[in-house]
């Protein structure tokens, strides 16, 4: 394992490498988000005197900038954007954040399924967990706290599609009225997770280092560097190059 930590994530880096003869060829990348270092080191003996010495040139992927407004854009790249910089989920639409949404839950092991816009009544994002219970999912891309209202609203619909379980997302939080009544809905043989903000970002990493990512070398041209390349890299592909 690297000792160096992730400059976004503040993850430890994984370390891979490949020695030829003098040259030993690394990268540290991030697990989560895909970030990277590359190293190129080359040891040289400068005498028969003074021993060997190690020359050593690093390149760095940098963050690319997404229109986070245009619904086109790829929802892995979205979501490793917003693993870095949760912040901006104001920006984005908030059917692109059930998409989100979604995606994290099947990350994290649920057969998942986000409903028709127009015709959702209530329910979001649909759950089977690995015990194939059916759990409906609300989500809300508010500023304001969520109301007690709410999440009565979202009890009726549980109970009318015969779901086992509810999980409430939102990008603000929860007034203590709302709590209270999910706290009653369980108490009626209904619960309700209540997931804020900061505990959605949590699920959001964890579902990203759940992918086990994996750096493929042929995404890595260390080969152009050592000529003098530069790079301007993407590492939202995990790891992938997009442009030098």
């Amino acid at each position: 394992m690297s000792k160096f930590f992730c400059s976004f994530c503040n993850v430890k880096l994984t370390e891979q490498s490949i020695k030829r003869g003098k040259e030993i060829l690394q990268v540290d990348h991030c697990p989560q988000c895909g970030w990277w270092k590359g190293y190129h080191n080359i040891q040289t003996q400068a005498s028969s005197h003074t021993g060997f010495w190690i020359e050593c040139n690093i390149a760095y992927a940098t963050l690319k900038e997404l229109d986070l407004i245009n619904i086109d854009i790829p929802l892995s790249d979205l979501i490793d954007y917003l693993a870095l910089s949760f912040k901006n989920v104001d920006v984005i639409s908030p059917r692109k954040f059930e998409l989100v949404v979604g995606d994290v839950f099947r990350n994290l092991g649920y057969h998942t399924v986000v409903t028709n816009y127009s015709n959702d009544y209530g329910i979001d994002v649909i759950l089977h967990d690995p015990q194939s219970r059916l759990i409906g999912v609300q989500v809300k891309k508010y500023k304001n706290k969520i109301e007690a209202s709410q999440i009565r609203e979202l009890t009726g619909a549980l109970m009318l599609g015969n779901y086992t379980k509810g999980i409430f997302v939102t990008t603000s939080d929860f007034r203590k009225g709302a709590k209270t009544t999910a706290s009653l809905s369980e108490a009626k043989g209904i619960s309700i997770e209540l997931l804020n903000a900061n505990e959605f970002y949590d699920a959001l990493k964890l579902s990203q280092l759940s992918k086990s990512r994996v750096f493929e070398w042929e995404d890595f041209n260390l080969e152009k560097f050592i000529k003098g390349g530069t790079y301007e890299g993407d590492f939202l592909d995990d790891g992938t190059i997009l442009t030098y």
